[in-house]
């Protein structure tokens, strides 16, 4: 597959995911309408950029794109091992499984990644939200070549990035979207004309 053929997918299908994700009732204005936060310069902050300064993907970030299923597969394991242990009560056995599956499948991300601090010394931008971080990446590359692998490698890095991804999203087009002068994703890619 040519490599403009692979961008165009990527994008296509990252935009779904999103759209899926988003719906019609909640808009996300385009990447252009939205200011970026400022990164630390450095590898310093709490959350790691999987983009460094130069526009290409941290060393880590192809690896960690790439390791989704032992994710998964860690996830699953500590969310049956949280249920095996306190089968007698239910609420904190899943509360458990799914803090442990959570915590096992990041160290197999972390861990096939080459190891935090391969991951540190490979990257040289942070934030110290991962608000911050879903918008840098939203606004500065949607339109890139590295997007998709980049938000995912984000993503097995930062688990919590996952449901937070789009409510960022959401939360920073609201005010151009209220004021009616944002060109939203959504318009762009629903069936059924602009979502009201």
């Amino acid at each position: 597959m040519k490599k403009s053929t692979f961008k165009t997918l990527a994008v296509v299908l990252v935009s779904a995911a999103l759209l899926q994700l988003v719906g019609c009732a909640q808009h996300v204005a385009r990447p252009e309408q939205l200011t970026a936060p400022a990164p630390i310069q450095d590898n310093s902050g709490e959350y790691l950029c999987s983009i460094t300064r130069d526009k290409t993907l941290a060393e880590w970030s192809d690896k960690m794109a790439h390791v989704g299923l032992a994710t998964t597969i860690g996830a699953t394991a500590g969310a049956i091992a949280g249920q095996q242990v306190l089968k007698q009560v239910p609420f904190v056995g899943g509360l458990l499984g799914d803090w442990a599956g959570k915590a096992i499948g990041r160290r197999i991300a972390i861990e096939s990644a080459g190891g935090m601090d391969f991951i540190k010394k490979t990257s040289d931008l942070s934030f110290n939200t991962t608000q911050d971080l879903a918008l840098y990446l939203y606004v500065e590359y949607f339109n890139g070549d590295h997007y998709a692998e980049a938000v995912k490698a984000a993503m097995e890095l930062y688990p919590d990035l996952k449901a937070q991804y789009v409510p960022t999203l959401v939360a920073a087009s609201s005010g151009i979207c209220a004021s009616g002068q944002c060109q939203t994703i959504n318009e762009s890619l629903c069936a059924k004309g602009p979502c009201k």
